[in-house]
């Protein structure tokens, strides 16, 4: 299974994946719910925002605001070289709504050829977007946030 896209907003959890056919190609699914991911999964897509706040180079003023979202994964070539974008909000502060970023696509690593550093994703980054890839599959298995139904009053 090869997950292609992560959102998580703030009432939605959006995951498409790609799963091969055994002759060739692949086949698409996707899956929206409303069910809370469990926070392991909302941790590792948060734990995204240092990397959005830097390659969008994004003003020191605005980081509380931003939160990231998710991802988008494009996949290339024979060992399917793995080309990211992620994607965040800023929440305005004076108005309701906000501003979608998304970063450039970079890839989580060469394929062999020289590869401008620019073009890559640092090595902390391709750790926390495979966080995030074990926890969508989690995700799609059946996996949300438990509740201790001791605490619901």
């Amino acid at each position: 299974m090869r997950i292609t896209k992560v959102k998580i907003l703030s009432e939605v959890v959006q995951i498409a994946w790609q799963t091969p056919y055994k002759d060739g190609g692949f086949n698409q699914a996707s899956l929206e719910s409303k069910n809370d991911p469990a926070e392991a999964f909302a941790k590792a897509v948060n734990d995204l925002k240092p990397f959005l706040i830097s390659i969008c180079e994004i003003e020191a003023l605005d980081k509380k605001l931003i939160k990231a979202t998710g991802i988008t994964i494009k996949y290339k070539g024979e060992n399917d070289i793995r080309n990211v974008i992620i994607t965040g909000i800023k929440t305005y502060k004076n108005s309701n709504g906000c501003m979608t970023f998304n970063t450039s696509p970079k890839a989580d690593r060469s394929e062999g050829e020289p590869t401008a550093e620019e073009n890559l994703l640092p090595e902390k980054c391709v750790a926390v977007i495979d966080r995030v890839i074990d926890e969508a599959k989690k995700f799609i298995k059946g996996e949300r946030l438990q509740i201790d139904m001791d605490e619901v009053k």
